[in-house]
């Protein structure tokens, strides 16, 4: 196309210098339908030898790459919780924790956050939506959210949390960035979160009661949801 900036008509207009107008369409090229936007990641290659690791106490399992290493943890405030450790990257350890009490997703809530979830954006989350290709793996489409928080310039942390038999299932990862960033610990953390499941599949979680203070107010057309947050864990 040509056209020119400047035009006179647009002469008291703030940004007329910006405003291009359109003299004529010199050509017009055919283009083919665009491809898709996101295509998935190939699993790891190995990823049929992962054993899986089994709490029978807590009804969870996941698999694990083979040279990683387990080291169960305790704190008063978890059920239970574990390190899995990559090797190469021993100080940025997948960590999983077990909370008793399951928090109910409210988008109209502004300040009540329980303190595992305090100052994170949470996203609604489904097992399958990772762009890892996992079709070798009977993965149970465990709904949740994620959350992401940046507590140091160099790192950033994410969690995914699943619910169920009234607790929450958390799986974070405090990952590098920058050079010392691990493509393989970030694919194999996606993994893990994939093949979580839990030994009996959870009933759907209950959306938070309306009050006055959370009532929902009409959107304006073409306008997206705000963010989730969430209530505290009893």
């Amino acid at each position: 196309m040509r056209g020119h900036l400047g035009d006179a008509v647009f002469a008291d207009c703030e940004n007329r210098g910006r405003i291009f107008l359109v003299d004529k369409m010199v050509a017009v090229y055919a283009q083919g339908a665009p491809g898709p936007s996101i295509s998935m990641v190939d699993p790891p290659s190995d990823l049929a030898e992962w054993p899986r690791y089994a709490d029978e106490t807590l009804g969870f399992s996941f698999s694990y790459p083979p040279d990683w290493q387990i080291e169960p943890v305790s704190d008063p405030a978890w059920a239970g919780g574990l390190l899995a450790r990559y090797p190469e990257r021993p100080n940025f350890p997948v960590m999983i924790r077990v909370h008793q009490g399951e928090p109910v997703l409210d988008r109209f809530g502004e300040t009540l956050e329980p303190p595992t979830l305090a100052g994170m954006f949470m996203h609604p989350f489904e097992q399958g939506w990772s762009m890892v290709d996992m079709n070798m793996l009977q993965i149970q489409h465990l709904p949740g959210f994620t959350g992401e928080t940046e507590p140091k310039p160099d790192s950033r942390f994410m969690a995914a949390y699943f619910l169920g038999d009234g607790r929450t299932y958390e799986i974070a990862l405090t990952y590098p960035m920058g050079f010392a960033a691990s493509q393989t610990l970030m694919l194999d953390y996606s993994v893990i979160v994939e093949s979580f499941r839990l030994d009996f599949l959870p009933d759907p979680t209950p959306t938070a009661a309306a009050t006055p203070g959370n009532t929902p107010t009409p959107l304006p057309p073409g306008m997206p949801p705000p963010p989730p947050t969430a209530t505290p864990l009893p």
